[in-house]
């Protein structure tokens, strides 16, 4: 299906004669013809804008190739009236700036208002020939509009998946059960193929997602590939996916492929992984899957590739475990999906036309049931593709009238042969056609950006204003249009968010996007470097050959001179070659508005820049250009200057010029360097101010339109008498404002009396607006808050405050009073000593921080309290309360609705001290209050509470049952070690967490009168739900059988368990842990009396160290306990086989664990590899300090399926075990720090290995690896060798191996 009116909308068209007429009316007197001549003009707006509204909803074989023709002619005129009006206001500024004094005429040469006329004339000649040649559109259709008005990524769609249940199920059981001999012993690759839209995304999203995928691949991965396979791209991709995408880690340039490689296999090796490549696009090349797969041999088995793709081609050529072919839904499920879609997740009823009468009702209800029958119709057309679903749905859902509906459903689009692959959805189609004007023309520039570009919202929408998409509205600013543009578009599935304002197309409507304006837009790739079309408007760059691309645009410059927007998307590191390349498009293409060089590696910016003087949009972010030429000065429509992440060392003197200039993006030094920046009085962000050096902080005061985030920074510069006050009054855009004196993290700055007093005066200078929403103090060293901060009204609307740093200041401002108040963080205030609230007593209602949700204290060494007034009401919403480093405060008030609070370094000797002073009578159930001394504390909807460094606790509540915490989940109390008593805690806790305490014994499970489904006093029914334990650095520790382990019902989804560094801890319990029926992870570390004894068959995981095992432990009556367990840990333990106090006999036991995966042992100077021959599923076996435990020869015959072995630190072991080649299963060997050994098996090592690593051994050893005469044939089989820290290149057998530097990772990880 061709364009249907080509890149062209009847918004533009109407908004470009309106700006003529506009401007022409200015410049003409009232008398002349050219007057009359614009009237004319302006008159037949309405008439060529109804035209072009009906021409759009027409499909292009309505039209002759006159029409056609007659549609260029008018684009082509209206786009010369744009360049002739920009190029006026050019002239009109520079003779301006040229002549500051005495009366400026604008037209002194007849020449300007021939120019001005003759596009007058040109344009309303294609006018009156257009409304005469499409008058027959008159009346034709009535205009809709808008009734009411892809990176993607592993997240799940916010509105849920319908269907797909059956291919889920499908792919976890090939997941979990596969046999193919690929995935057991490798990786599998598993493909997902379907049509666009279908919905390969979401499906990959569900599994990727899938709890069973998150317990079983620790190491997932989820890459966007698009149209571009390249390997070293994905292979980065990989890398910082798989690093969690910590914004922390320095982003590593890979220049090369081999670099890539060696950083992933480090991620991946060891670890079992699942990768996603979605939407891959092209054909996959052999060489290149192959070298992409190169690092994945290093990871664990069973690791995973799925990959979803439209090409058949590609799932049968690089599939091992088959592919899942995805097609449209079922009806039963894509009618539920149409029917959300559709009537925005409600029931149809709901959206009745219902009158004002009872009697309408039924009317009313046959009306809907209608629209239902006319959904289901529109569904059954749409082939079970989501993405249709989507987009239709949300024509529909704006505008319920069956009528509408009516002349979707009976669209003519329906009728387009659906067997010709180059036809797009009808559905989409339909989508498109009821946009409004604007919203098309929005929508179509997309066009212009690369299948798979993640768009960021502020840059589009920035770009729409640059090309004149968003016109002036004398009323809304155009970003705030663009923004609500770019929203609907969203609403109406066009994009698919991403993360944090980043949005992806999909790739069918990116398709529709490029079909209506294919004639415009033109992409030069290494793959396709045709001719633009004459009407080519918008040139993307998508090669690294600058060559070839300098060829091909000097052959075409007669198609080039009217392009509008150039974007490029490559790394050229060629920098002279480039500058040459843009040199020669700034010479002959003078009409662009938006350039974007972003990430190109450029490090000078042709002086020839100065030529594009209709340039609104230039994006320089992430070069190496250290200067901007004299002539960007000249730029007068610029309207965005990125230059982030660019080493600028100097900038143009006349930057002042460009007072057109709305977003300037650039890093503090950068905007310091612009001298009087006062009269860049247009723009609407500017996220940093130096204040001082070059800037006048008054300045600010004219920059009106300044929006979003202020950070003022280096008010320390500011001197005595420069600031005035009010400075910030009328900036009523801003909705955060950050003022520091400290911008550089200096610390605590060192100042005297005379610098106090001025940064004093320098705050009450910075009043800010009443509208403002996020305030932050940073390093202030005045004494007193300003007066604005003494009133509320001008902190009305503040939702966020931030007080840091500020260490003289001595009093807090009212800040109980502002009525907004969310977010409260005070820091680093050293001269603070108290807080009160005794503003409250003079207010009738008595609220203190009505709607603070987040409070935050850290670093007040001298607070003490922290107090309300008795009779009122503090912190009603606050559900978050941190208070870090305040060693002497002892009291705070009470918070009723408190959830989440974090205790560390705080000076409280209990609970209930610190939060009684203003604690109202509560009333405890009856077995929690008995007993109990002073006032009793409930915090009734507290779930995590975290108690660190405080010294002086001794009691959570002062007396055992005085706290009561119904909905406690989590608790969690570190370094407390006065700590002797914990009261009863809630049934309701999930985990709890003690360290370095002096618990004498472990609490209880309030649990007085509660049966299996026991209910406590306000909170529900609960089960028992205590699944992690976590005991460690208790040394007054001394039994087991008081507390916890009594309730053994309680403990039934005890899951994790762990006891650490308790010396006098024993076990005194009959049955051991066996009542723990859940538990699967066992930790016991350095608790040398405690006996072992008793688990349950549900253990998978064991880890000791310096404890005793007994017999009984690991059989009973000769049946198997642990026959479960996988993994096996063996730390020290030198009674681990016999229990002195018991006299056991020396254990053999080890042979019923059958099911044992990894076994790991260090330091154990009794465990003999003879007790572990039985281990038939053992995979991996890490033996580390182990003195005696290979004694023979001849040992490792049994383990048929180990896969990874480790030998570390045995500096006894003379020799590595003779039958080390019958491992056919082995891929991994590491030996380390084993100086005895001198030489490799006298039989060789197995046949199959994949990777060797010795480090730390007998010189000896490397030299005989090295030798063509005696261990190197031993190891030439093997791809991946590391000795002493060095790569043997692959298939290194020659005399002299070159040896690579390289990083191995040594130590086998766990999967």
């Amino acid at each position: 299906m061709e364009a249907v009116l080509g890149f062209f909308a009847s918004a533009f068209i109407s908004a470009m004669v309106t700006k003529l007429v506009d401007k022409g009316l200015t410049f003409f007197p009232s008398s002349s013809h050219r007057r009359q001549k614009l009237d004319e003009l302006n008159r037949l707006l309405p008439t060529i804008q109804s035209l072009l509204t009906a021409a759009e909803r027409r499909q292009t074989h309505h039209f002759t190739p006159e029409h056609q023709v007659l549609l260029t002619r008018l684009k082509d005129a209206i786009y010369s009236a744009d360049d002739v009006l920009d190029d006026f206001e050019c002239m009109h500024r520079e003779r301006h700036l040229e002549r500051q004094s005495g009366k400026f005429k604008l037209f002194r040469r007849d020449t300007d208002v021939d120019m001005l006329e003759k596009t007058v004339d040109d344009i309303e000649s294609v006018v009156k020939d257009f409304i005469h040649m499409f008058d027959f559109l008159n009346g034709s259709e009535p205009e809709h509009g808008d009734q009411d008005t892809r990176e993607t990524s592993s997240l799940l769609p916010l509105a849920g998946v319908f269907g797909r249940e059956g291919e889920v199920r499908q792919i976890l059981e090939m997941l979990e059960r596969g046999e193919n001999f690929r995935y057991r012993s490798g990786f599998g690759v598993l493909p997902i193929v379907g049509t666009a839209g279908v919905g390969k995304t979401t499906l990959a999203q569900l599994i990727y997602n899938h709890e069973f995928v998150e317990r079983e691949f620790p190491m997932r991965i989820w890459v966007y590939v698009s149209d571009e396979f390249n390997v070293r791209k994905l292979t980065v991709k990989m890398i910082q996916r798989a690093l969690d995408g910590e914004q922390s880690l320095p982003r590593k340039d890979y220049d090369s492929l081999e670099d890539a490689h060696a950083d992933l296999v480090r991620l991946l090796t060891g670890k079992r992984f699942m990768l996603v490549l979605d939407d891959v696009w092209e054909e996959i090349y052999s060489e290149n899957w192959d070298n992409l797969c190169k690092p994945f041999k290093f990871a664990a088995k069973r690791s995973v590739v799925l990959l979803t793709s439209q090409i058949w081609s590609v799932a049968k050529r690089i599939h091992t475990m088959g592919w899942v072919t995805l097609s449209g839904l079922d009806m039963d499920d894509y009618w539920r999906l149409f029917k959300h879609c559709a009537f925005g997740g409600d029931d149809p009823a709901e959206h009745s036309n219902l009158g004002k009468n009872i009697g309408e009702t039924s009317k009313a209800v046959k009306e809907m049931s209608r629209l239902e029958e006319i959904a289901w119709e529109i569904a059954g057309r749409m082939d079970g593709s989501p993405l249709a679903a989507k987009l239709l749905g949300s024509v529909l859902r704006r505008n319920k009238d069956e009528g509408y509906w009516n002349r979707i459903l009976q669209s003519d689009l329906w009728s387009v042969d659906k067997r010709d692959k180059n036809t797009i959805f009808p559905s989409l189609w339909l989508s498109y056609k009821y946009l409004d004007g604007q919203l098309k023309h929005c929508f179509v520039y997309c066009a212009a950006f690369p299948q798979g570009y993640i768009f960021e919202k502020d840059k589009l929408v920035q770009m729409w204003v640059a090309q004149g998409f968003i016109p002036p509205s004398g009323v809304e600013r155009r970003e705030d249009v663009g923004n609500r543009c770019f929203e609907e578009l969203i609403d109406r599935s066009f994009f698919q968010p991403v993360w944090n304002d980043k949005y992806m197309m999909h790739s069918l409507i990116r398709e529709l996007a490029q079909s209506i304006g294919s004639n415009e837009f033109f992409t030069f790739t290494d793959r396709l470097w045709g001719i633009p079309s004459r009407a080519a408007r918008h040139i993307t760059v998508r090669t690294d050959d600058l060559l070839q691309l300098k060829h091909a645009l000097a052959n075409n410059d007669i198609y080039l001179k009217h392009l509008r927007t150039v974007l490029f998307f490559g790394g050229y590191k060629d920098s002279h070659l480039f500058r040459e390349l843009l040199d020669s498009i700034f010479q002959k293409v003078k009409s662009i508005r938006v350039l974007d060089l972003s990430q190109t590696c450029m490090t000078e910016l042709p002086s020839s820049i100065n030529n594009l003087k209709h340039l609104r949009y230039l994006d320089l972010c992430g070069n190496r250009v250290r200067s901007l030429p004299e002539g960007l000065c000249s730029l007068y429509h610029l309207q965005v200057l990125n230059v982030k992440w660019c080493p600028l060392q100097q900038l143009p003197e006349k930057m002042n010029r460009l007072i057109n200039l709305r977003h300037i993006c650039a890093d503090i030094v950068t905007i310091s360097r612009i001298s009087q920046i006062l009269k860049l009085t247009n723009l609407q962000e500017l996220e940093n101010f130096p204040a001082g050096k070059s800037n006048d902080l008054n300045a600010l005061a004219c920059m009106t339109e300044l929006r979003g985030v202020l950070h003022i920074a280096d008010l320390h510069l500011v001197k005595v008498g420069e600031a005035k006050e009010g400075i910030l009054e009328k900036l009523k855009h801003l909705t955060s404002l950050w003022l520091s004196w400290d911008s550089e993290g200096r610390g605590i700055r060192q100042v005297d009396d005379a610098q106090t007093t001025l940064d004093e005066e320098v705050l009450q200078c910075l009043q800010p607006h009443d509208n403002l929403k996020e305030l932050r103090i940073d390093s202030y060293v005045g004494l007193r808050s300003p007066t604005w901060m003494l009133t509320n009204n001008r902190l009305s609307n503040v939702r966020s405050m931030y007080l840091i740093g500020c260490v003289n200041w001595q009093h807090l401002p009212p800040l109980e009073l502002l009525p907004e108040l969310e977010i409260l963080e005070i820091k680093g205030m050293h001269a603070l000593e108290k807080v009160s609230s005794q503003s409250l007593s003079h207010d009738s209602v008595k609220k203190g921080f009505p709607r603070l949700k987040k409070l935050s204290i850290d670093d007040l060494p001298n607070l003490k309290e922290w107090t309300g007034v008795e009779d009122g009401q503090f912190f009603p919403c606050l559900c978050e309360l941190v208070v870090r480093n305040c060693p002497t405060l002892e009291r705070f008030p009470y918070i009723p609705q408190l959830e989440n609070v974090i205790l560390e370094n705080v000076g409280l000797v209990s609970l209930t001290a610190f939060f009684n002073p203003c604690c109202p009578e509560v009333s405890l159930p009856e077995s929690s209050s008995s007993n109990s001394k002073g006032n009793p504390l409930a915090l009734p909807t507290i779930s995590s509470m975290y108690i660190s460094k405080c010294p002086n606790l001794r009691f959570l509540g002062e007396s055992l049952n005085q706290l009561f915490l119904p909905r406690l989940f989590e608790l969690e109390i570190r370094n407390c070690p006065q700590l002797c008593l914990l009261p009863d805690l809630p049934p309701t806790l999930t985990k709890l967490i003690i360290e370095d305490a002096g618990l004498e014994e472990l609490p209880t499970v309030w649990n007085e009168g509660l049966t299996d489904d026991f209910e406590v006093v306000g909170t529900g029914s609960f089960l028992p739900t205590l699944s992690t334990l976590y005991i460690s650095s208790c040394p007054k520790l001394s039994t087991l059988s008081i507390g916890l382990f009594r309730q053994q019902r309680l403990l039934r989804c005890l899951g994790k368990l762990s006891l650490r560094n308790c010396e006098n801890l024993k076990s005194d319990l009959a049955k051991g842990f066996r009542a723990l029926t859940a538990l699967k992870e066992l930790t016991i570390f350095d608790c040398p009396k405690l006996l072992i004894s008793h688990f349950y068959v549900s253990l998978k995981a064991i880890e000791i160290s310096e404890c005793f095992i007994t017999q009984g432990a690991w059989s009973d009556d000769q049946n198997p306990i642990l026959q479960a367990i996988e993994t096996v840990k063996i730390i020290g333990c030198p009674h681990a086989n016999f229990d002195e106090d018991r006299k056991l006999n020396p254990v053999d036991s080890f042979k019923h664990l059958t099911s044992v995966d990894r076994l790991y042992l260090v330091n154990t100077s009794v465990l003999t590899l003879d007790l572990f021959t039985k281990l038939r599923s053992l995979r991996i076996l890490d033996i580390d300090s182990c003195q005696g435990f290979l004694t023979n020869r001849l040992q490792l015959l049994h383990f048929s399926k180990l896969q990874h072995l480790s030998i570390r630190n045995c500096k006894e072991l003379p020799h590595l075990p003779e039958d080390l080649n019958t491992l056919k299963p082995l891929i991994e060997l590491c030996i380390e720090n084993c100086p005895l050994i001198t030489s490799l098996p006298q039989n060789g090592l197995p046949p199959y290995l994949e990777r060797l690593s010795i480090h730390g051994c007998n010189p000896l050893l490397k030299e005989r690896c090295l030798d063509d005469n005696r261990d190197l044939p031993k190891i030439s089989h093997i791809p991946s060798i590391c000795i002493e820290g060095e790569l043997l290149p692959s298939g290194g057998v020659s005399r002299h191996p070159r040896l690579i530097s390289f990083v191995w990772r040594t130590k086998v990880s766990g999967t």
